[in-house]
């Protein structure tokens, strides 16, 4: 695993929310990552912007989940998230603590998922 604090939302940051967003692969989750912020999830965040943290997460199952930051009205992000989610029929994930948690409310302990930080580079 990567040097732990490399890893998108293991740092907690007030302004900032971490979430990460199941795809198939990379080239999935990057077409789809245009369509954050749009009406058709839900209430548009008022402010702020989505980030790529080009990190992926694969559980030990072998399902792979994407680092987005949100910025801004957090609340409406997370409501896109929802949306988004629902609308694709995919997960959400998040860390607190050691562990990876599942919009499910699965867990894993994140020193048994494979992460990759900086994916898209390599």
């Amino acid at each position: 695993m990567n040097n732990a604090s490399e890893i998108p939302g293991i740092i907690k940051n007030p302004n900032r929310l971490f979430l990460y967003i199941q795809a198939i692969t990379d080239d999935q989750f990057e077409s789809n990552f245009r369509f954050f912020g749009q009406p058709a999830f839900g209430r548009e965040p008022q402010s702020g912007g989505a980030l790529n943290e080009e990190t992926r997460i694969v559980t030990p199952d072998g399902r792979r989940f994407y680092a987005v930051s949100f910025t801004g009205d957090l609340e409406g992000w997370q409501n896109q998230v929802v949306g988004y989610c629902s609308k694709f029929k995919c997960l959400s994930g998040k860390i607190v603590d050691d562990y990876f948690i599942l919009s499910t409310g699965e867990k894993f302990i994140l020193t048994n998922c494979e992460v990759a930080v900086n994916y898209i580079q390599g």
